[in-house]
């Protein structure tokens, strides 16, 4: 009579380690946020007494008053005044046009005589307010976040235009007057689009597809594109109002992938190991190596942020043999132990199987049972069900992976 054995299969761990979100809950931003300035036409001007060789009007014709620095950006503006030896006397400037874009504060000359008589513009009035948005402060074009044409212009809470143009870092003009009377605060973002200062979406290889979730609003979508480190596009606008620009976010990888950013799984696991999420017990077999941080699975519920997991070694597999003639029983000890008792030379020996959880069943024990079965009458019953190349697993039931760690003899 042939002797047979069973052969319990040994898994090595090829990595571990814990799961990890792409980027955790970094407040949103908007591109550009600002305040208009107040720009109009001239209305109240002063002047100090100064210069040489000014005519005096209209004998010299018409004055016109240069300048207008920032914010604003005005021209236009004439002026009649009064001289005496070619001075022109202070406060005796009288706007003859009002000129357009000045604001209160800027500062000039007029340029009839040596240049050398300055002007303070007082007031402006906006009551003809151009669609133009002026803010020295911005950075329209050379920021962080760069405005583009079609980018959608709030004021308050409330989407009220869109960028039309872009004409200098402080000066964006837009469909209509937004602005009437100066002063107002604005926000501006490109729609679909997530800004982060100081994210680092290219270091820790954000990719498309991934989720993102709006925390603050319950909201989420995916990645459509990866621009760089600090702003992504996105497949719906999630972050589409003033009051969301400051909203925290999170961005997940496929629920069929382990994320770990310390990981160095391009030489460590290879197509086929097992890897399993010890923190909920499922597993399943690896489908693609992505890169260093991520590694694609069959189980279709793998990813959970903080879970462990471990990736077994399917090229380094050993097995024990054991005599199927001594075999007496096999018991769940807990779920993730079970003993084989055999009878041998009279002695009972106890060998302990430590492997991944089982549950609350008795799935190892059962496995090892069929096995002896199917030896001890001599037929090839089919194997459990699942996927050919997992059958060094043992078992497998209802897609779930049972993947030994040790077979060792219990000490006497």
């Amino acid at each position: 009579m042939t002797a047979k054995y069973i052969e319990i299969p040994i898994n090595s761990q090829a990595a571990s380690g814990v799961m990890d979100l792409v980027i955790n809950s970094r407040a949103s931003d908007a591109p550009i946020t600002g305040t208009n300035a107040a720009l109009g036409n001239v209305a109240t001007t002063t002047n100090a007494q100064s210069g040489t060789g000014y005519p005096t009007p209209p004998g010299g014709g018409v004055a016109t008053a240069t300048g207008g620095s920032q914010p604003g950006s005005g021209s236009g503006m004439t002026v009649t005044f009064t001289q005496a030896g070619g001075i022109v006397q202070t406060d005796t400037m009288v706007i003859v046009a009002a000129g357009a874009g000045y604001a209160a504060g800027d500062t000039g000359t007029i340029t009839t005589g040596d240049g050398a008589a300055t002007y303070l513009i007082v007031s402006v009035d906006n009551s003809a307010a151009t669609a133009v948005v002026n803010d020295a402060n911005a950075l329209f074009i050379t920021g962080t976040f760069p405005v583009a044409q079609n980018d959608v212009i709030y004021q308050g809470s409330a989407a009220v235009g869109v960028v039309l143009s872009i004409q200098s870092d402080v000066q964006l003009t837009c469909t209509s007057a937004l602005f009437p009377t100066g002063g107002e605060t604005y926000s501006i973002r490109t729609p679909k689009r997530l800004n982060s200062t100081g994210a680092t979406f290219t270091a820790r290889k954000v990719r498309i597809g991934d989720r993102v979730d709006n925390t603050s609003a319950a909201t989420n979508t995916t990645v459509s594109a990866l621009i760089n480190e600090t702003s992504l596009t996105l497949t719906t606008d999630i972050f589409a109002g003033a009051g969301e620009f400051d909203d925290n976010f999170t961005i997940t990888p496929l629920a069929t992938e382990i994320y770990d950013p310390t990981a160095t799984f391009l030489t460590t696991v290879t197509a086929d190991d097992v890897a399993e999420n010890t923190t909920d017990s499922v597993s399943g077999t690896i489908t693609a190596i992505i890169d260093d941080f991520r590694i694609n699975t069959s189980q279709a519920a793998m990813f959970g942020d903080g879970d462990s997991y471990t990736v077994f070694d399917q090229s380094s597999l050993n097995f024990p043999l054991f005599s199927a003639d001594s075999f007496v029983w096999a018991t769940r000890s807990t779920n993730l132990l079970t003993k084989i008792y055999l009878d041998v030379n009279n002695s009972l020996d106890v060998i302990n199987i430590t492997h991944s959880d089982q549950g609350t069943g008795r799935l190892v024990a059962a496995a090892i049972e069929n096995t002896l079965i199917r030896g001890a009458i001599g037929i090839d019953l089919p194997e459990p069900p699942g996927p050919a190349v997992a059958r060094v697993l043992m078992p497998i039931f209802g897609g779930s992976q049972i993947v030994v760690d040790t077979v060792v003899l219990e000490a006497s």
